[in-house]
């Protein structure tokens, strides 16, 4: 059965406009990147919302439903880069959370770490916009602590992502962040070290055979894994 053939039947159809419809939602999350804007990554939620009616199977819905709530968590994350306001971190990191369990539910552990590896990030933000306002000096201690060890989490969920710039990224920041609060150091200045995972992220990010997404340049490939 040649290619044409194989995709007139009604199934086939569908799952080649899920496809679509997933190519089209990382192509405005790409745009997101490039340009710093919520706007697309609003217009990416909608699209992987698509992907997730247009789902023929469990997985491919799971998989449309992560994207669009990643989506929503790294369009409230952007806020909270401008504002540092707490409702913005706990309401993007809640859909953060319901983005990675379901990328791990889909067996999609990569973008899981992914997911996971934004939100260590952004968790450790908070914490730098704490030290800035505290004035208690062991309490900000705990921050620097704190925002140390989200990183270093983060940095270690981004390499098993394989999003390696953005895990140097995160080491780089730990190394900025020792330099301005040594003790010579004014601790305000820790404010200019604060800055978002977006840019250097790939997505899909690149996989090491364990997980195969929808690729829609290979229509046979997301059919093995979404079957």
């Amino acid at each position: 059965m040649d290619i044409s053939e194989r995709f007139r039947s009604s199934e086939s159809r569908k799952d080649l406009r899920f496809i679509a419809s997933l190519s089209r939602g990382w192509e405005a999350m790409a745009l997101s990147m490039g340009q710093n804007s919520s706007r697309f990554l609003l217009l990416a939620q909608e699209r992987f919302q698509r992907s997730s009616r247009l789902a023929t199977n469990r997985i491919s819905r799971l998989l449309g439903m992560a994207y669009a709530h990643l989506c929503r968590g790294m369009a409230i994350s952007n806020n909270f880069m401008r504002d540092f306001d707490s409702k913005n971190h706990s309401n993007a990191s809640k859909a953060l959370a319901i983005s990675g369990n379901h990328f791990l539910e889909a067996g999609f552990t990569a973008s899981y770490e992914q997911t996971r590896a934004i939100r260590l990030f952004l968790d450790a933000q908070l914490q730098l916009s704490k030290i800035i306002q505290e004035e208690d000096s062991q309490k900000r201690s705990l921050h620097l602590h704190n925002a140390r060890t989200f990183l270093r989490e983060a940095a270690r969920a981004f390499s098993r992502a394989h999003q390696t710039k953005s895990s140097k990224d995160a080491f780089n920041l730990i190394d900025k962040i020792d330099k301005e609060s040594a003790p010579s150091s004014n601790l305000s200045k820790l404010s200019s070290v604060r800055s978002s995972p977006f840019g250097a992220i790939a997505f899909p990010p690149q996989l090491a055979g364990e997980e195969t997404p929808p690729n829609p340049q290979h229509s046979q490939a997301p059919m093995s894994k979404l079957a």
